[in-house]
Formats: structure tokens, C-alpha cells, sequence
């Protein structure tokens, strides 16, 4: 029972509460294929704790080596993203590692659909602009938008509830920004599907799949993962 004496633990009990979900939540791991060019780059940068071939890595390398594999997976999710909405007609919530890498995603995007405008077919999150977006009010708010794109960092606040995909990289960050991010689709207001679609995307050279695994892995493998990715 909240009272006058309690109602500031009354509220952070709320706040941390985690109620059950009214959706069906569908994972997706998804691998996105390095190019022959690529794949070379990156074994020559990383060390062989990280899948490379080079013992004498550097953080610069390293650094260089896991940017090739953030573009591959980018690639990969954009392209996805692109054939969902032409082949099925449905839109997807894109989540970006920054506002500079939202700007690169636009720039994939519009190379891949020159038609598309931003602001029209594209819209972004930032910090000064925010979307409201909820299978109500299609027909007057952006309803031509079949992509979403939304830094990690920026994902609350705001209501994606029209779009019944996410997708995102394996970002370093925690458990809380991840769940700030699926919680644009799971809206109790403006969604309309029952089931939803979280898409994560790694590289088939494993390096994002040893950041999920970061915490079962050797105290060394992890420091480097934890250089290489922030």
C-alpha cells in the first residue's frame, strides 16, 4: 500500500516493475557475410582472440577491423529493411549506434532508393525531433514513412506502435537501452499487431557474437571487446 511515507519506494517499485507482455515476441538473429575484401581486412587487424590472424594488433586495428564489421551488418539490415517494405509493405524501426551512424544508414538507404526523401519515406529520431507514429493516425501523421531511424541513446519518449519490426545491431550498451528500444513497438496504444519482430544482426566473423557472449568468455577476451566496441 502507498502511503505519504512510502510513496517514493512505491514509485521506484513501479518504475522497475516489469509487467507481463501482451505481445508475442519473435527473436531473430540474423548474419550478415562479409565481403571476400572485407573478411581480409578484418583478419589482418584483429588478433587471434578476436578471429584474426594478426599478433601484433593494435586498437587502431582492431577498431578499423570491428567498423568493417558494423558496416557489413548495417548493410545487411538496410537491405532487409528495404525488401520488407517493398515485398510486404511493412515498415521497420531501425536503431542506430549514434546520430553519425543514423546519417550513414540515410545515405545506404537513399543510394538503395533514390526516390525516397527524408522525411517523407525516411524519418529520423534526433534531439530536437521526436515521432509519433501509431496505426491510428496513418493517414495524418507521415503516411508515406516506411523506415524509422532512431539512435540508441534517443530511443524513449516516443511511439513507433504502427511498425511491428526492430532492428538493430549487437551495440555495447545494457540491458535498459535495449528494452527503452523494443518498447517503441510494444505500445498498448496505437499497436495494432499481436506479434512482434526484434531482428539483431552479427557478423559471420563472430565478433558481435562474442560481445552477446562477453560475459562467459576469458577476462582478457573480454577487455578487448570492451576496447574494440566501447
Amino acid at each position: 500500500e502507498a502511503t505519504p511515507k512510502n510513496n517514493w519506494t512505491a514509485a521506484m517499485c513501479m518504475i522497475t516493475h516489469d509487467p507481463p507482455s501482451v505481445f508475442q515476441q519473435h527473436r531473430h538473429r540474423m548474419v550478415a557475410t562479409l565481403s571476400t575484401q572485407e573478411r581480409k581486412q578484418y583478419v589482418a587487424g584483429m588478433p587471434p582472440l578476436l578471429g584474426g590472424e594478426n599478433p601484433d594488433a593494435t586498437s587502431t586495428s582492431m577498431k578499423e577491423a570491428a567498423l568493417i564489421c558494423e558496416r557489413a551488418c548495417t548493410r545487411r539490415m538496410i537491405i532487409d529493411a528495404v525488401e520488407t517494405s517493398d515485398r510486404m509493405g511493412q515498415g521497420t524501426l531501425l536503431i542506430a549506434k549514434n546520430l553519425q551512424h543514423q546519417d550513414v544508414m540515410v545515405e545506404e538507404i537513399l543510394q538503395q532508393r533514390p526516390n525516397w526523401k527524408r522525411g517523407v519515406e525516411i524519418l529520423c529520431v534526433t534531439e530536437k525531433t521526436s515521432v509519433n507514429l501509431r496505426c491510428d493516425n496513418v493517414s495524418t501523421h507521415h503516411p508515406l514513412c516506411k523506415l524509422l531511424l532512431a539512435p540508441l541513446r534517443l530511443a524513449s519518449s516516443w511511439n513507433a506502435g504502427r511498425f511491428s519490426r526492430k532492428s538493430t545491431l549487437e551495440y555495447a550498451c545494457g540491458q535498459a537501452l535495449r528494452d527503452q528500444a523494443d518498447g517503441r513497438l510494444m505500445r498498448i496504444v496505437g499497436q495494432d499487431s499481436k506479434e512482434l519482430h526484434f531482428n539483431t544482426y552479427v557478423d559471420d566473423m563472430g565478433l558481435y557474437d562474442r560481445a552477446i557472449q562477453k560475459h562467459k568468455l576469458p577476462a582478457n577476451v573480454a577487455a578487448l571487446l570492451r576496447l574494440v566496441l566501447g
